[in-house]
C-alpha cells in the first residue's frame, strides 16, 4: 500500500516492506474509565520523508500547509483499510472511525504524523478483552513500535490496568513464503497481520 505522496493507495504491493514507520501509541479513557480512542504516532523513514519534502519544494507550497494537506489525503485514503488500526473487543474486530484530530510536522528530519481513532462505543476493559494491532495488510509498509517503547494510558484509566506489546512471531514457513514472492506479485491482504505486533490491554 502506497501513501499518496508516492502514489494513490494500491493493493498491488510487494511482499517485502518498501517503507518503514516507527510507531508509538496511547490509549485514551473517558471519565467512566472506559476505552474510547487510540492515538497513533508515526515517524516515517528517511526515504519517504525526503520524497515528501522534495515534492513540496517543487510545488512551492508552504511546508505546514502542504504537510497538513498530505496528512488529510493519506488519512482519507486509509479509511477503507480501517486506518491500519485493527481493534479487537472480545475477539471481534471493531469498525473504528477517525476523530478528525491529527498533527503533523518534520521532526528530527523525519515526517511525523499523529492521529486519533475512536472505537464505535466506549469499552470497559474490566468487562471485555481489548487489543489492537497497527499494520499494513499487504506488508508493503512495516509498522513497529520503537524499541523499548511503552504504550501510554491516558485519561481516567481504571486501577490495575496496563498495556503490553506482544511481538509478532511469524513462522519460518511464513517468512519463507513472503521472501519467495516475486517483486511484482501481489501480496495477500492477510500477510501484514502475520508480522504485526499486538497491544493487549490487561486489567487485574
Amino acid at each position: 500500500v502506497l501513501f499518496c505522496a508516492v502514489g494513490p493507495l494500491s493493493t498491488e504491493s510487494r511482499a517485502h516492506p518498501h517503507a518503514w514507520i516507527d510507531m508509538s501509541s496511547s490509549v485514551t479513557f473517558d471519565r467512566q474509565s472506559r476505552i474510547r480512542s487510540i492515538v497513533v504516532d508515526w515517524l516515517f523513514d528517511d526515504f519517504y520523508t525526503a520524497f515528501v519534502v522534495e515534492d513540496i519544494k517543487r510545488v512551492g507550497e508552504p511546508l505546514d500547509d502542504a504537510l497538513a494537506s498530505l496528512a488529510k489525503e493519506n488519512l482519507s485514503n486509509l479509511k477503507e483499510y480501517g486506518y491500519f488500526v485493527d481493534v479487537q473487543v472480545d475477539d471481534q474486530r471493531q469498525k473504528v472511525e477517525f476523530t478528525g484530530h491529527f498533527e503533523t510536522e518534520i521532526r528530527d528530519d523525519r515526517l511525523w504524523l499523529r492521529f486519533e481513532i475512536a472505537l464505535p462505543e466506549p469499552v470497559d476493559p474490566h468487562r471485555q478483552t481489548v487489543s489492537y494491532a497497527v499494520y499494513d495488510p499487504t506488508y508493503y509498509i512495516e509498522i513497529l513500535h520503537l524499541e523499548g517503547d511503552v504504550v501510554t494510558l491516558r485519561g481516567e484509566k481504571p486501577s490495575g490496568c496496563f498495556a503490553s506489546i506482544v511481538p509478532a512471531t511469524p513462522t519460518g514457513a511464513t517468512i519463507a513464503m513472503a521472501a519467495a514472492l516475486d517483486q511484482n506479485e501481489k501480496a495477500p491482504d492477510t500477510l501484514g497481520l502475520l508480522f504485526a505486533e499486538t497491544v493487549e490491554i490487561l486489567c487485574d
